[in-house]
């Protein structure tokens, strides 16, 4: 009941202040402070869905290439909707443990998804660079030769970086670190399991040859839609195309264009000519050792300049209807004891 009085009132006052000429109110309530931090956050989260959309665009369209056959659709948006299901598993864990959330916890699906879409990437490089003539299960157990351990040591230490921050002191702060460290020990497990099924699937589907979404994307590497083949690796290349029948993959499968076993994507010639050679030189070393300690003696400052403080104002905009209140209030009265009045209504 007192929520809808300070509305009112604070509504009244706005009316007065609009009217008067030789005095001004600033007034803080309750409801106003409510409604400030929930503004602030809703707007955060549109922000938040807007970036989580881009990297589902980015997913898509990167994961794989421009392909009928090797454009990874169906893997990207099952990646996807992993990341869905480790937030709900982990956050359930948490709920059924007694967890409780708070405005913060809204980031958890944008810090999944950063973490979600590079187990996705790691993955599906490391199949990329085996053989595309290889049988599927060979393709994959070579893969996670090479991805697994990666993927496990980062998802390990940063669900171990969260937990250990779930012993702080702050509410708030302690429960988003415990269910986020949750929701990446689930993010692990389920991409270890369902989204390597997936990549399982589509590996033997590339081995039949077959268009990406069961067989609908049946254009050629040559076309229009894919480019004209641009972005394929001349491993991809040498692969062939979508083939239709039999008799195309018998002729496609003699094809022995280029070893794909050797075979180099443009970015992987791009750093083996020119990135690499600058960086192992001397004159690489050197840059990149001054530019190390540069950037480690302008940390250090920069960790020494750090104080301790803290302000509401930190966390509320100024379109917020108390923000004068706290401008105000800090201008003229920024000295001196605080004394709270409460008036009894008996």
């Amino acid at each position: 009941m007192y929520e809808v009085w300070e509305v009112l009132l604070m509504e009244k006052l706005k009316e007065y202040n609009d009217i008067t000429e030789h005095v001004y109110f600033e007034m803080f309530t309750q409801a106003a402070i409510r409604k400030a931090f929930g503004d602030d956050i809703r707007a955060d989260l549109k922000l938040v869905q807007i970036a989580i959309g881009l990297v589902g665009v980015y997913t898509c369209m990167m994961l794989g290439t421009f392909s009928g056959m090797h454009c990874r659709l169906v893997v990207s948006l099952m990646g996807l909707f992993c990341v869905g299901l480790s937030y709900a598993a982990g956050s359930g864990i948490c709920f059924y443990l007694g967890g409780k959330t708070a405005g913060v916890h809204s980031l958890l699906p944008f810090l999944l998804i950063g973490i979600g879409v590079d187990d996705m990437f790691v993955i599906c490089n490391a199949v990329d660079q085996t053989d595309l003539r290889a049988p599927a299960k060979e393709r994959i157990i070579k893969a996670l030769q090479h991805a697994g351990p990666s993927i496990t040591i980062t998802s390990l230490t940063n669900a171990l970086a969260f937990f250990f921050g779930g012993v702080n002191s702050l509410t708030a702060l302690r429960s988003f670190c415990i269910f986020a460290g949750a929701c990446i020990i689930m993010l692990y497990f389920i991409v270890m399991s369902v989204f390597l099924c997936v990549v399982v699937w589509d590996t033997e589907r590339v081995g039949r040859k077959k268009g990406e979404c069961c067989g609908l994307f049946c254009c050629k590497m040559d076309s229009i839609i894919c480019c004209k083949g641009f972005f394929l690796s001349p491993k991809q290349l040498s692969y062939g195309t979508v083939e239709v029948d039999e008799k195309n993959i018998e002729r496609s499968s003699d094809a022995d264009i280029i070893d794909p076993a050797i075979a180099s994507t443009k970015t992987e010639k791009c750093i083996e000519m020119y990135l690499a050679p600058a960086v192992l030189s001397n004159i690489g070393r050197i840059i990149i050792l001054v530019v190390y300690f540069i950037l480690l003696a302008l940390a250090i400052f920069g960790a020494s300049q750090v104080r301790i403080d803290f302000k509401v104002t930190f966390f509320i905009g100024e379109t917020a209807d108390v923000y004068g209140y706290f401008q105000e209030n800090d201008r003229y009265f920024s000295v001196g004891s605080f004394t709270t009045i409460y008036v009894d209504n008996d």
